[in-house]
């Protein structure tokens, strides 16, 4: 038999019962060899440090939130959510400075020494019901 199916076979005796002719043969084997049995001794030792060391307990959701990142990473890029997200960015600090610049321009208004600029900003025309119910009124005495 070869090296590589006993070791196969030593492998498989640790992990489940073997037939009659596979544990015969694997005891046969390792009477015979050294290296399978310094192999065996390394097999175990390690299964018991494996057993002895702390499991260190994984955060809650742990499996959800990796396969999660997984998912998006294995998402392909299209040139289409690229430019999009392009012109998202954009297209913010377009709108934060037309923001800003209506605040400031609203602003010195309010600072001049007339009031009719805050009347003409807001829209605050004295109205009356009268020209709100018929609108014709008002155009026709103005």
């Amino acid at each position: 038999m070869t090296n590589k199916k006993l070791e196969k076979l030593l492998y498989k005796s640790f992990d489940a019962e073997l037939s009659i002719r596979e544990s015969k043969m694997l005891e046969n084997e390792l009477k015979n060899s050294k290296e399978l049995r310094k192999l065996q001794e390394q097999i175990s030792a390690m299964r018991k440090a494996v057993q002895n060391s702390k499991s260190e307990s994984l955060k809650p959701f742990f499996e959800e939130r990796d396969l999660n990142k997984i998912k998006s990473n294995s998402e392909p890029i299209s040139f289409y959510n690229e430019l999009g997200e392009m012109f998202g960015n954009v297209f913010k600090q377009i709108a934060l400075g037309a923001v800003i610049l209506i605040v400031a321009l609203v602003i010195y208004n309010i600072n001049q020494e007339n009031n009719e600029g805050v009347k003409n900003i807001f829209g605050a025309y004295n109205y009356s019901v009268k020209y709100a119910l018929d609108p014709a009124t008002y155009l026709w005495e103005n």
